[in-house]
């Protein structure tokens, strides 16, 4: 069965975005773009929430696959995931 992807199924499932800092949409396009360009899949997209301060002290599930984590207090800079070096950038 293929997903919804219809205006109406897609606007839905961003309302959760929708309380997000602002700034922060540009971060949530790049990590779609990564996940893309990865092969990584949107419905198992690994984005995550760390708090400050650092990278994150944890690996994203799939550390074969792009990922990125946000402070989602808009404190801290956004890491992303380096596949080649195994570590938060």
């Amino acid at each position: 069965m293929a997903a919804d992807t219809s205006p109406t199924a897609l606007l839905e499932s961003v309302k959760c975005y929708a309380c997000a800092p602002p700034g922060f949409w540009p971060l949530f396009e790049l990590a779609l773009l990564q996940l893309i360009i990865s092969g990584g899949s949107i419905s198992g997209s690994q984005i995550y929430e760390y708090t400050p301060p650092g990278p994150p002290g944890f690996n994203p599930a799939d550390v074969s696959k792009a990922a990125i984590a946000y402070d989602p207090a808009g404190i801290a800079a956004s890491y992303n995931w380096d596949i080649t070096g195994g570590i938060w950038v």
